[in-house]
């Protein structure tokens, strides 16, 4: 399983599930994760995410903004 994988991984930490609902088939299949430390710029992530989100179920993509604001 999926998460099984990511949370017994140690570059993972404090990791938040968002929505847990069982789904017919991927919603986000051309999804690359992201992350940002101190080096990155901020704009860059932003860009990113707003290009996903654009792509989500609106309450998928609250769920994701809320996140995102909170990090």
């Amino acid at each position: 399983m999926a998460m099984e994988r990511i949370t017994g991984d140690p570059r993972h930490h404090d990791i938040q599930v968002l929505l847990d609902e069982p789904v017919e088939r991927r919603s986000f299949a051309d999804w690359a994760m992201a992350y940002r430390d101190e080096g990155h710029h901020r704009g860059m992530l932003e860009e990113r995410l707003d290009q996903l989100v654009a792509r989500m179920p609106q309450d998928i993509a609250a769920h994701v903004e809320a996140f995102a604001a909170a990090a």
